[in-house]
């Protein structure tokens, strides 16, 4: 799951004057000990802070301080949800601005996925898709599209058959994303993306918050219960089937097919149950996040390899085949 990826910015480096001063602001009585770097995000920075009294805290530093006010909307939305760390944003504007989060125990669901066995992969599914019910009947926006600071709409966009097949004609004309695929392979996703657009039609799940980068390096579980859902900074309203697509990007795992079921079911517990086609609405909704990240002047080799192949695999998906 994305092993090896390149990152698309440089990680930040430890400030600890700095980060005692935002430190004060948080909570002028708190102490730091030690910071660790944490690894596995591609995008923003974030340390484990040690204070004294053995609390914990998480200094999250984004490549873009705009992010951080929308971040601290979502999750204020969210309060009521524990697994949903709290936020709070310190420090003067620009630049100087970073987020304190809630330490939450947990394993990542890759690697959970990576370990368990039946009948726990169901189990674990269950609980990711209660998870993903839960924040996604907490709110309902007007229309579809990403999210601003006020959590209202800023750039209008929805799965729509006409707007799935316009985005792909701009993927693949004034956009990057058509660089970095072999010729071939690109007219056949433009080929994929005109045949099946009209199964979008059936999508009748609304405009509810979508995560937007919901797998499992972004999932947290201990056990089989999610313990966190982190990083919510491509959050938006629209479908769920967003967020469903990435999650079943990787489907290599011993048993996914049980952790699939479990994600059913989980969701089916909150009130949401998908037709029959699901999939196939998950893997045309994910086709737009794969190329999209491919939409870059400069992509990595490893990360470039990766997405080819899951592009590739998507659209040779054989849930289509009957059609």
């Amino acid at each position: 799951m994305k092993t090896g990826w390149e990152r698309m910015r440089q990680e930040e480096p430890f400030d600890r004057e700095w980060a005692e001063e935002l430190l004060y602001q948080y909570d002028p009585d708190a102490r730091l000990v030690e910071a660790q770097r944490l690894t596995g995000g591609l995008s923003n920075t974030n340390f484990l802070l040690l204070l004294a009294g053995a609390q914990k805290l998480v200094l999250r530093i984004p490549h873009d301080r705009q992010c951080l006010a929308k971040e601290q909307a979502v999750h204020n939305l969210l309060e009521t949800i524990e697994f949903v760390p709290h936020m709070q944003v310190c420090g003067s504007t620009g630049s100087e601005q970073a987020a304190f989060l809630d330490w939450k125990k947990g394993t990542l669901l890759r690697d959970v996925l990576g370990k368990v066995s039946d009948p726990k992969q169901e189990e674990a599914g269950k609980s990711v898709g209660r998870a993903m019910g839960r924040f996604r009947n907490i709110a309902s926006f007007s229309r579809a599209g990403d999210l601003d600071v006020n959590l209202e709409i800023g750039f209008p966009f929805s799965l729509t058959p006409a707007f799935y097949n316009s985005t792909f004609d701009y993927f693949f004309s004034a956009g990057k994303t058509g660089r970095h695929l072999h010729p071939g392979l690109a007219r056949e996703v433009r080929r994929f993306a005109v045949k099946h657009a009209t199964l979008l039609e059936s999508d009748t799940s609304g405009t509810g918050l979508v995560h937007g980068d919901f797998n499992g390096l972004n999932i947290l579980m201990e056990g089989t219960e999610v313990s966190a859902v982190l990083d919510w900074e491509f959050a938006m309203a629209g479908s769920i089937y967003i967020d469903l697509g990435n999650l079943i990007r990787y489907d290599t795992y011993p048993d996914f097919v049980r952790f699939e079921a479990g994600v059913l079911a989980g969701l089916k517990q909150e009130g949401i149950e998908l037709p029959e086609e699901w999939r196939k609405l998950a893997r045309l909704a994910d086709l737009v996040s794969l190329c999209s990240m491919l939409d870059h002047d400069e992509v990595g080799p490893i990360r470039n390899a990766d997405l080819t192949r899951l592009i590739t695999q998507t659209v040779n998906d054989p849930v289509f085949i009957s059609e």
